[in-house]
């Protein structure tokens, strides 16, 4: 039997500005020429706009000039409470290890991060993001580990999207990052949780160590030329890799149509 509760929320605030004001006033309180006075309209507005923007969108810290930035926050608890964890076969394989086969315990985590994208002409685009996970467990879990927790990082890659002919774009990226491939079933989850980190069944880390990824998009057909390195526990780190192409077609009428060959 077991019982979940779990909550995402992502919320922040950031500070406005004032110098739209300091401008007007600055304008009015001095004798300006009809050039200087445009100029300083300009810039009020401009920066009224920017101030107008962050107030909507309070995790919107900068938006000018073709660059923003935005931060990110992603928190949760989940309160578990399992009986007859595998089955009870402890009190046939092992009864004198002390494994106690029900178990109740609490998970909370929390995933703060940074957005950046950054417009370069003739519809490019240069972005990234940098995120950590802090992640802990009260209480002994499945695993028989419990009161323990650690900070990680999660996310830190960039990245440029451009367009080629046509309809089609590419995009190029590399560093610690997510990827889901189809379902997710085969290729999904690229973090290890649980032990020293913490958050068993959270699993809030998702982000590949090193992700390489390529993708082609024209129309309804996407092509994924990855090469994937999971972030492993240092316990269990088994030096694994994972390399490979996916293929998709979207068909309009609903139906999702893929091929996909890897190598580890």
């Amino acid at each position: 039997m077991e019982h979940n509760r779990r909550t995402s929320v992502g919320s922040g605030t950031v500070g406005a500005t004032d110098l739209g004001r300091r401008l007007q006033s600055r304008a009015a309180g001095k004798m300006l020429s009809p050039g200087r006075i445009k100029g300083a309209m300009a810039a009020t507005l401009c920066l009224a706009g920017a101030a107008q923007a962050q107030a909507e969108d309070p995790m919107l810290l900068y938006d000018a000039n073709g660059t923003s930035v935005r931060a990110t926050l992603q928190f949760g608890a989940n309160l578990v409470s399992e009986d007859n964890l595998f089955w009870n076969l402890s009190d046939f394989a092992a009864p004198g290890s002390g494994y106690d086969p029900d178990a109740t315990w609490l998970e909370i985590y929390v995933k703060p991060g940074l957005n950046f994208e950054t417009a370069l002409g003739n519809g490019s685009e240069f972005y990234g993001r940098i995120s950590a996970v802090g992640s802990y467990t009260l209480g002994t879990d499945a695993f028989d580990t419990g009161d323990t927790g650690r900070w990680t990082l999660e996310e830190s890659y960039a990245g440029l999207r451009f367009p080629l002919s046509g309809d089609a774009t590419l995009d190029l990226s590399f560093g610690a990052r997510e990827l889901r491939l189809g379902t997710g079933m085969l290729i999904s989850d690229g973090g290890s949780d649980g032990f020293e980190r913490g958050a068993l069944k959270f699993g809030p880390r998702r982000a590949w160590e090193i992700a390489a990824i390529a993708e082609l998009e024209t129309g309804n057909f996407t092509g994924t030329l990855f090469y994937l390195d999971p972030r492993e526990r240092p316990a269990t780190d088994g030096d694994n890799a994972l390399g490979g192409i996916d293929l998709r077609y979207d068909d309009p009428a609903g139906a999702i149509w893929g091929l996909r060959t890897s190598t580890c």
